[in-house]
């Protein structure tokens, strides 16, 4: 594993996002809805929010299973320069920016990830194979150079990431819908976690807005935000860090962290 395991308040999230009863796909069913260049809309909300949602999906979304499991463990390490060229990009809202991570997933398969955001709002992911380890490899300097500007020497490691992901693809076969949960933030000896916030990000190859989560989140009031899990990340274990364009959302995480049950239903 990328990161040291952190103690994780679990919430019960098993029982509390039930979807046992969900249709299953496989691997190379959901790899045909891959979408590396889409269109991402990001919502929050607080975990109990989330279980009235799964009702509501169950005729719509379809759940990627991996060896009898539906909550998948992403491991993450994400670089940036020393003086935080990457981060500081999103943070003053440069319209074209991106993210340079390594990937580890509990199937054994790792990868080099070069994520990229342009002016036009869409997303564009690329990918190379890789080994669960810290430092790059020769074919990994020769991606990042071939694919960005930075010279990976100047890289270093920021942030390492921990979540579980429920995959899901809507019966189109043209949506894909992510829900993170337990997300845990470790760099040295500091550790962040959000145990009880969600992350669900709709992934469409252009803004559909009769997506059926979309319109589950609309009828719970839930709105789209921009929200990075690397900023936030850093944001957690930095205080030092400049932060003043993520307050708002810091409050909001804050919130959501500590919310307690509602009963309102989609």
């Amino acid at each position: 594993m990328l990161l040291t395991q952190p103690t994780y308040h679990r919430a019960h999230l098993e029982e509390e996002t039930p979807i046992t009863d969900f249709r299953k796909i496989n691997l190379d069913q959901l790899n045909q809805v891959a979408l590396m260049n889409r269109v991402d809309t990001k919502y929050l909300l607080s975990t109990s929010q989330l279980t009235m949602l799964t009702d509501y999906l169950r005729p719509f979304y379809m759940a990627l299973e991996i060896n009898g499991d539906s909550r998948i463990t992403y491991d993450n390490i994400y670089f940036d320069t020393p003086d935080d060229i990457m981060y500081l990009a999103h943070h003053n809202g440069q319209l074209n920016r991106l993210k340079i991570r390594k990937r580890s997933y509990h199937t054994g398969q790792s990868f080099l990830e070069i994520k990229t955001k342009n002016n036009k709002g869409r997303t564009h992911k690329i990918r190379v194979a890789t080994t669960e380890d810290s430092q790059f490899s020769r074919l990994e300097n020769a991606y990042i150079k071939t694919h960005t500007k930075f010279n990976p020497t100047s890289l270093v490691q920021k942030l390492t990431n921990q979540f579980k992901r429920i995959t899901l693809v809507n019966i189109d076969w043209n949506e894909r819908c992510t829900i993170d949960t337990e997300i845990a933030y470790q760099y040295q000896s500091r550790s962040h976690r959000l145990d009880q916030v969600a992350i669900i990000e709709i992934k469409n190859s252009r803004c559909n807005k009769n997506s059926q989560m979309r319109l589950a989140l609309a009828r719970l009031g839930i709105k789209p935000v921009a929200f990075s899990k690397y900023c936030m990340g850093r944001i957690a274990l930095n205080p030092d860090l400049k932060a003043n364009r993520f307050k708002k959302r810091l409050r909001s995480i804050k919130k959501l962290n500590t919310q307690s049950h509602c009963n309102k239903k989609p």
